[in-house]
């Protein structure tokens, strides 16, 4: 869906300072109403019912761009902001596509803005984070997997035998990539891993990182950058003793303009004991 999510995926300016206080029960259930009536308006393909509950400022966005269904959501975690005001809701999505002349299911991660308009949470879209926002990061605005060659990439097989779509799709579906799925860390020992993500898209895409809950001791550096086509940028995630910081952590990586999330695990173990 070009409106709200993208494939892995959504947000950009985010730095990691520590997050607001728990909302209020009231503000976070009427987010969550909100949230989830406007995505499963996308699921049932009403995307006039969905209209209704995007703000005033973002009316002629929403109404220009393009729409896809989806086939399920569940929203993962809300992130407030601005005295609980305004939110990002984080939710697990998937879709239908036909890649050459197959369907397949793709996973996503959504990451959509929200904000209080007269007591009320609309869907809007923030100018900082505008642009050509795609389902299918690489492909160009209004792209299709199932459309004539000339708006296809080039990678795609010629040859459509399930094993050749299999290859295809995971080329197609994960433009971007990490050196490394996690970081581990021991206990009370300082430490620093270097994760290098690859831009394989054809086009310059910000990421920024954010140490989600922010637990004490782990850090992520540069926090955001600009990326270049076909380019690479190093991560430092770093553990410093001191606190108590929970052996599970995560940062997550959020790419714009597709408003896409990796997430990246960050793992803290006890030290063993001395030996005797």
């Amino acid at each position: 869906m070009r409106f709200c999510a993208a494939l892995f995926i959504p947000i950009c300016l985010f730095a990691q300072e520590p997050k607001p206080a728990t909302p209020p029960a009231e503000v976070d259930q009427a987010l969550r109403e909100r949230a989830s009536a406007f995505l499963q308006y996308q699921v049932d393909g009403n995307f006039r019912k969905a209209f209704e509950l995007v703000a005033e400022d973002s009316k002629d966005f929403y109404f220009s761009i393009g729409k896809t269904k989806i086939q399920s959501f569940e929203i993962d975690e809300i992130v407030y902001s601005d005295n609980f005001s305004k939110a990002t809701v984080r939710a697990t999505t998937s879709r239908k596509t036909l890649l050459a002349g197959h369907e397949i299911e793709v996973p996503g991660l959504a990451a959509d803005s929200w904000k209080q308009e007269d007591g009320k949470w609309y869907w809007f879209n923030d100018p900082k984070q505008a642009g050509p926002v795609a389902f299918f990061p690489g492909l160009p605005a209004g792209g299709d997997p199932a459309a004539p060659d000339a708006a296809v990439p080039k990678f795609l097989p010629k040859d459509t035998s399930p094993e050749a779509v299999a290859k295809a799709a995971a080329n197609l579906i994960q433009p971007t990539s990490f050196s490394k799925s996690g970081a581990r860390f021991v206990a009370g020992k300082a430490g620093t891993e270097e994760v290098v993500f690859h831009n394989g898209n054809r086009g310059q895409i910000k990421v920024s990182a954010i140490v989600r809950r922010n637990p004490p001791g782990v850090t992520v550096e540069p926090s955001e950058t600009f990326v270049n086509a076909l380019a690479d940028v190093t991560f430092k995630v770093s553990y410093t003793p001191g606190g108590k910081t929970p052996e599970e952590n995560m940062v997550l990586f959020e790419v714009q303009p597709f408003r896409s999330v990796y997430t990246f695990p960050v793992t803290v173990v006890p030290a063993p004991p001395e030996p005797k």
